[in-house]
């Protein structure tokens, strides 16, 4: 089954998504161990959380990809690069 250019384009960002938050719970999840806060294992589960979210949405478009056109595609493609630019803010002031 190929996927078309849209949807290869949701599935980039997705997969693109769910790298930087897996990066971003690893970050978080190692503060969490040294510092032993309440506050640092909420961001390390939020960070998780996300994480759970950005490979679902990898399962996810890739159904919807076998299944449905590009006018499903293209709205899911503007959440997905929302979510990336949320992700990719998180992750700069994760590094700070």
């Amino acid at each position: 089954m190929t996927v078309g250019p849209m949807w290869g384009a949701d599935l980039i960002i997705a997969v693109v998504s769910a790298g930087l938050t897996a990066w971003i719970f690893a970050l978080y999840l190692k503060r969490a161990a040294d510092v032993k806060s309440r506050f640092s294992f909420g961001l390390a589960l939020l960070a998780g959380i996300f994480f759970i979210e950005s490979l679902t949405s990898v399962g996810v478009y890739y159904h919807f990809s076998t299944k449905y056109s590009v006018d499903v595609a293209l709205p899911l493609l503007a959440l997905s690069l929302l979510g990336l630019a949320g992700f990719a803010v998180l992750m700069w002031i994760a590094r700070h």
